[in-house]
Formats: C-alpha cells, sequence, structure tokens
C-alpha cells in the first residue's frame, strides 16, 4: 500500500466513523501530487485513490443548499453513503 495514502485513509477511517468532512477533504486534496510520486503506490492504490476522489471534491459538510445541490455537490451523509456503496472503506477488499 502506498505510504502517500496513509493520511488519506486516517481521515477516511474518521469520516466514516462520524467525523468532520474537512479533515478528509484536505488530506484527499493533499495526497493528488505525493501518490502521483510514491513508488510503492501500485495501480490498485491509484484507481482506488482516483475514485475517491471524484466523490469527495464533490463533497460538503452537511446541509447543501439546494442551488449546490443541482451542481453535483454532495453532502457528507450522502458522501458516507457512497463510499460505501462504491466499497471505496476498504480499498483491500474491493471487487477485482
Amino acid at each position: 500500500m502506498a505510504s502517500s495514502l496513509n493520511e488519506v485513509r486516517r481521515q477516511l477511517a474518521s469520516f466514516l466513523a462520524g467525523g468532520e468532512f474537512t479533515p478528509l477533504w484536505r488530506a484527499v486534496m493533499d495526497a493528488t501530487e505525493q501518490i502521483d510520486e510514491d513508488p510503492q503506490a501500485s495501480d490498485a492504490d491509484r484507481d482506488w485513490f482516483d475514485e475517491l476522489y471524484e466523490l469527495v471534491y464533490m463533497g460538503a459538510d452537511d446541509p447543501v443548499l439546494a442551488k449546490d445541490r443541482k451542481d453535483g455537490v454532495i453532502g457528507a451523509a450522502e458522501l458516507r453513503q457512497q463510499i460505501r456503496e462504491f466499497h471505496l472503506d476498504r480499498p483491500d477488499a474491493r471487487p477485482a
């Protein structure tokens, strides 16, 4: 597993346990450049991160205003649901 994703994994676990959204968002944004330079990052790590990034990038704290929802912004509760639905909560156990 890529060491550049350690903080992302920590913040993801915290977020999924009911923690705040902003630390996860910050960790994901900080990792965008780090993962490209991480020699330990596998293709599976990068694929997992890319999928997580796509969701988190459009995430926000609840509640999300209707006008923002129209632009594709999703609130923290919905983000948690989607992370689990797409099996991004357990990168090692994702279906192939």
